[in-house]
């Protein structure tokens, strides 16, 4: 293989590290590095207010950004519109291939059509299955369409698949010959995991680090504060909820919370949120068992697991492929009661012997993986 072939990949993460997306994009690239290629990002950023591109280096990566968009016309252009993708692929020479990350329909359909005229390979990078049931109204109709269009035509249609998780792999794999599963993967060389250790309280600690935001309720949020709002006054804990502030929650809620032993931390950086994984005892999420979240990967399990922090959840997507730390609780039956006994037990229980940083999400553990998926995706091609 030539060095230097470029990849580009293409998509709505946030460089350096302003999403999940970032995250899986960023180490899935740093296999690509190790494999010869030069890998370019051309992604989105909040921060700018033109529609000019910003370019930039991001972790030794070329990064190219597009404004995030926010009016209906940008909105309409993302999901329609193919033209700047075009100009930016058409501005590196010897392009090889092209990832996809959750595209939208016709973006991704246009971009097949260039690709397979020009000679270059479309892989997509799949990590989730919006439900977007039908409906009428005129936005919920052009989502629903959307969605079916690229899940269920267009993904069936590219060179290759990036999946997430069995559930994708297992409906993709009738239709895409070359296809490979690759969790959320970390770098086990990055600072942020080996961050000190220091205990946030002498009595047992919880974290659930999300939003509540999304509007098909990802999170359980409100039933996990129900659960520790129950526990008895005579029993000490503490739960520290980031990405959540206490006056949206109880807004959303009209709740009612006067329990000091919950904290509200609002939106953290990353490194602050891993932090907090480390020095808590326990982290605590529940979603719902739905397509979306069995064709995801929670990316807070990830990195639970490898702040060696016990997860306390529910059973979906491939989570019990990953041997969790001791002391995880994977719930199939995640009620009001079963929720309620498992924390209360694991407040009785105290504190525990934290594990060492665990390195099953390492992108190094994925490299011959990913090779193997690229020399089938290439066929001998150079």
């Amino acid at each position: 293989m030539k060095e230097k072939n470029t990849i580009i990949y293409i998509g709505g993460f946030e460089l350096p590290d302003k999403n999940a997306a970032a995250h899986r994009v960023v180490n899935n690239a740093k296999i690509l590095k190790e494999l010869g290629y030069n890998v370019v990002f051309f992604g989105v950023d909040k921060s700018l207010i033109n529609n000019e591109f910003h370019k930039e280096k991001n972790n030794e990566f070329i990064s190219i950004a597009s404004k995030y968009p926010t009016s209906i016309k940008e909105l309409i252009a993302s999901q329609f519109s193919f033209k700047r993708t075009k100009g930016m692929i058409e501005s590196f020479e010897n392009v090889v291939a092209v990832i996809a990350y959750n595209m939208h329909a016709r973006p991704l359909k246009c971009l097949i059509k260039y690709c397979k005229k020009n000679n270059i390979k479309v892989v997509s990078d799949l990590t989730e299955w919006y439900q977007n049931d039908f409906s009428f109204h005129p936005i919920r109709f052009a989502k629903f369409v959307d969605t079916f269009k690229s899940m269920r035509m267009f993904q069936k249609k590219v060179d290759g698949q990036i999946v997430i998780s069995s559930y994708l792999e297992r409906y993709y794999s009738k239709k895409v010959s070359n296809i490979t599963r690759i969790p959320p993967l970390i770098d086990i060389n990055d600072p942020i995991w080996h961050q000190n250790r220091d205990s946030l309280s002498k009595c047992v600690t919880f974290v659930y680090a999300g939003t509540i935001g999304d509007r098909d309720q990802k999170d359980q949020l409100k039933l996990v504060i129900d659960c520790f709002s129950k526990i008895s006054k005579n029993n000490e804990f503490r739960l520290f909820i980031i990405g959540v502030d206490k006056e949206g929650f109880l807004k959303k809620y009209s709740f009612e919370l006067n329990d000091e032993r919950i904290i509200f931390l609002g939106r953290l950086n990353h490194g602050l949120c891993v932090s907090y994984l480390l020095n808590c005892d326990y982290s605590i999420f529940f979603r719902p068992n739905s397509r979306k979240n069995n064709a995801g990967f929670p990316t807070k399990y990830v990195e639970s697991i490898t702040t060696g922090t016990p997860v306390i959840t529910n059973n979906i997507s491939d989570i019990k492929d990953y041997s969790p730390p001791t002391g995880s609780v994977i719930l199939d039956n995640y009620s009001e009661e079963n929720i309620y006994n498992t924390i209360l037990d694991k407040i009785c229980l105290g504190k525990i012997n934290k594990q060492e940083i665990n390195p099953i999400f390492d992108y190094h553990n994925y490299v011959s993986k990913l090779k193997a998926f690229l020399d089938k995706l290439f066929n001998n091609w150079f």
